[in-house]
């Protein structure tokens, strides 16, 4: 008999196998911690200043940055006592920040008319990145970027207008203006003093901020994977507590969720630097970063095994201010990215002409600088303020030609700050002023015919005039972010690579138990190059991620059960991730469990089924359920997540196709719905599980379309628990090869597992395809299958089409239940 199985897709091994991959990364924390009990604090270790009226701490938070605040804050309010423990005072390098926030789909984007959607932000952030970032990362900074938005401003941010900045398709970067009396809202500072008064008013019973507190390391023990696990199984290193010193006293305190959120490495120069050793062409340059962003965080959790990311994607911002008394200084301010934004034009120095376009990604602007502008050269007018008119040691600089609309727009009061400090210089009424300036006082009608031309050419009409009171200043390229940092998932859970022979490589990524980052500590996010605006949401977001997984973590003890849902009882689940496989719909879709300690409780083998009423509303009539099963893909003792395999339908009435398009962020109620409970963990004395599979030492699988998830769970589980006494046999049945996702990987599992054999079946096979043609068929199934035995079990998962017409054929082979499960 010939199975036409044309309407299943396949999965690949390595996504089963990778079972929480974030970029095809498995998040795998096999923990079971012996005791239930929290971790207490250390004993004596501790300093007696320590001893603080908030309590011990559940979470420890290094870095009071806006990743810092964020995460403390969704710490605390998530029941938790937090330690925030800064190096040297709050807000870091948030508090510098000047340009905005961005934020697609916002309501202050809608007021002013602004089109814009979370495709079209993801696109952007895409593009700037050369295609180089996580997406994973990229959809959930994208799918929280206007929550963030609200959140702020209903703690008293005004982000109250919208600009374009480079690298953008539309305005998207909110800011606040400034009142009617000039008087301007830094928005970095303002972001960083709110949300510090949250942590010290509303939260203070929970928070403890340590300023001067520098955290040297952090600290592990050694836990088992399971209670009574096999000797061959191995243990893993969980978060403990850190080290810091405070007050001049070095101390220990326990905890078991740990928030890194100390920054960057832009100002980690000389030998043995993070940027000697990942951009050394960075080195030599200017920072806008402060002096105390030298990549602690990202250090300690490389002492770890933390995997790192993107090390050497080092962002130069086009425009920090030159000072013409001190071009070579290593610091300096940054001149924002709105002044660009309001029209702010970019000269040569040398030449008068306009020679990039001011609204391009900043590393284009950057390379524009470097390629076309000279050495530093102070004019005649200025060189009464310099120390130095010898130009071989000066950093190549652009002049950026502003008037006095930009600087009403900007905010008059921050403006006039740059021009008292001799940053933004007044050069009067009148293009001849602006050609005497750039002409070195010679040529001016030459120059100022030329200049005329210039402004006419600026395609924003209308920002300049000939008359215009026009301002410079002159700027330079200088290091301003590092896009490089700790690999994380989409849950913050720092990533690190372990031995893993389910996988082709033979690694995988795995997360440090109780290890979280947030903010430009992280790696990814980006890819090449950071979009302006992304950097306070990127701390925003994550932050409040991070902190809410490292309470959750802290909070609900070692997990030793089963989740309520396996009681019958739904249990809410968030939607992390939702990952295409391949193009014809199916897809993964990844859910967060409550805490990075919590399994699912399900055995191999068993699937869910998920309320579908709170969103398509009651069934039509009672024949009709409004749960809805699935697959699950992830393994049992994976801590932290869910994952479902589903082919997705187009149908718009259909549950999946709604699924689909769900908000990350979305909860869903989840129950176990039934299943065998297939076990594979080696006996112990007495065995852990008597069913009617124990004891099977040949597994037969035959599986298609979104039933490969309980054989793929069934390979993984046999390489695990290292059970070369187990023999499995896979025929992949699938209707082209390109539904054979990563069909490599499977292959190199076969090689490296000799008690491991799959086979393909193709519809319609390609030129030169070796496997086997047309549909499963007895004689497929007798030649690679083993006859009907005691010590046999076959399993068959597929689309409903393919298992109708399998059952009656394998009965006919002399298989009975006894011998044959099948989940149709």
């Amino acid at each position: 008999m010939r199975i036409n199985p044309s309407s299943s897709s396949s999965v690949s091994l390595l996504l089963c196998a990778l079972l929480l991959c974030v970029s095809h990364v498995r998040e795998v924390s096999c923990l079971r911690l012996r005791s239930k009990q929290r971790l207490e604090s250390a004993p004596a270790a501790v300093n007696a200043t320590t001893a603080d009226a908030v309590g011990r701490p559940d979470v420890v938070v290094v870095g009071s940055g806006l990743a810092g605040l964020s995460a403390a804050i969704d710490a605390a309010s998530g029941g938790a006592v937090v330690w925030l423990m800064e190096k040297e005072r709050v807000g870091g390098n948030s508090a510098k920040a000047t340009s905005g926030i961005n934020g697609a789909g916002t309501n202050v984007q809608v007021r002013q008319g602004v089109s814009d959607s979370l495709a079209h932000f993801e696109s952007d952030i895409v593009n700037a990145g050369d295609h180089k970032a996580d997406m994973a990362l990229v959809k959930t900074l994208v799918s929280y970027s206007s929550s963030a938005i609200d959140f702020l401003m209903s703690h008293n941010v005004p982000l109250n207008d919208v600009e374009q900045l480079g690298g953008h398709t539309t305005p998207r970067t909110h800011r606040i203006k400034a009142d009617k009396g000039g008087k301007p809202m830094p928005i970095g500072l303002t972001i960083v003093t709110q949300l510090r008064s949250i942590l010290t008013n509303d939260l203070s019973a929970n928070v403890r901020i340590m300023t001067g507190a520098r955290v040297t390391d952090i600290l592990t023990q050694t836990v088992a994977l399971l209670n009574d696990a096999p000797t061959s199984v191995p243990t893993q290193d969980v978060i403990s507590g850190v080290r810091y010193t405070f007050d001049g006293v070095e101390s220990e305190v326990r905890v078991s969720s740990v928030v890194l959120a100390t920054g960057g490495y832009a100002n980690d120069h000389g030998q043995g630097s993070l940027l000697s050793e990942f951009s050394p062409s960075s080195v030599g340059l200017p920072a806008t970063s402060g002096t105390f962003a030298t990549g602690d965080g990202i250090k300690m959790a490389r002492s770890l095994g933390a995997s790192l990311i993107d090390m050497d994607k080092v962002q130069v911002h086009p425009t920090g201010f030159l000072h013409p008394s001190s071009p070579t200084s290593p610091q300096k301010f940054l001149a924002p990215e709105l002044l660009r934004g309001l029209g702010a034009m970019l000269l040569n120095p040398k030449t008068g002409e306009r020679f990039v376009n001011e609204l391009e990604r900043r590393d284009v602007v950057t390379e524009a600088i470097f390629r076309t502008c000279p050495p530093f050269a102070p004019p005649p007018s200025l060189r009464n303020t310099t120390t130095s008119t010898t130009t071989s040691s000066n950093p190549k600089a652009a002049i950026m030609l502003m008037n006095e609309k930009i600087a009403d727009d900007f905010g008059r009061a921050s403006f006039d700050f740059y021009v008292s400090k001799g940053f933004i210089h007044d050069l009067g009424v009148g293009v001849d002023a602006l050609a005497a300036f750039i002409g070195n006082g010679s040529g001016r009608q030459r120059e100022g015919a030329k200049l005329r031309r210039v402004l006419e050419g600026h395609e924003r009409a209308g920002v300049f005039d000939a008359n215009d009171h026009f301002y410079v200043a002159f700027v330079t390229p200088c290091v301003h972010y590092t896009m490089g940092g700790l690999r994380i998932s989409p849950s913050t859970s720092v990533l690190r690579s372990l031995p893993d022979t389910s996988t082709a490589s033979g690694t995988s990524l795995q997360p440090i138990p109780g290890l979280f980052a947030a903010g430009e500590i992280v790696g990814g996010v980006h890819g090449a190059n950071r979009l302006a605006g992304n950097g306070l949401l990127e701390c925003l977001v994550f932050g409040r991620l991070a902190g809410r997984r490292a309470a959750n973590t802290a909070l609900i003890p070692p997990y030793e059960g089963a989740l309520p849902f396996q009681h019958g009882s739904y249990a809410q689940l968030r939607l992390r991730e939702v990952r295409d496989v391949n193009s014809n719909g199916l897809k993964i879709f990844r859910f967060d469990l409550p805490s990075e300690r919590q399994s699912t409780g399900l055995s191999v083998g068993q699937y869910v089924a998920i309320d579908s009423e709170p969103h398509l509303g009651p069934p039509p009539s009672s024949n009709h359920s409004a749960e809805k099963p699935f697959s699950v893909l992830s393994r049992p003792l994976v801590f932290g997540a869910l994952d479902i395999l589903l082919k997705v339908n187009p149908d718009p009435r259909s549950f999946t196709h709604h699924l689909d398009h769900m908000s990350i962020g979305t909860h869903l109620g989840f129950r176990a719905a039934g299943g065998p409970s297939f076990h594979f963990m080696p006996h112990t004395t007495p065995p852990p599980h008597t069913d009617e599979w124990s004891g099977k030492l040949r597994w037969g699988l035959i599986g298609g379309g979104t039933g490969i998830s309980p054989m793929l769970q069934i390979i993984d589980e046999v390489i695990f628990w290292g059970r070369t006494d187990i023999e499995v046999r896979l025929i992949y049945a699938a209707a082209t090869e390109s539904e054979l996702v990563n069909r490599s990987d499977l292959d190199a599992i076969t090689q490296r597992h000799s008690n491991i054999k799959v086979v393909y079946v193709l519809e319609r096979p390609p030129d030169k395809w070796t496997g086997h043609v047309g549909f499963v068929t007895s004689d497929i199934v007798s030649s690679h299958l083993w006859s009907p035995s005691e010590d046999v079990q076959l399993v068959l998962a597929g689309p409903p089409p393919m298992c109708r017409a399998l059952k009656p054929m394998l009965a006919n082979m002399g298989y009975t239940r006894d011998t044959l499960y099948s989940y149709m």
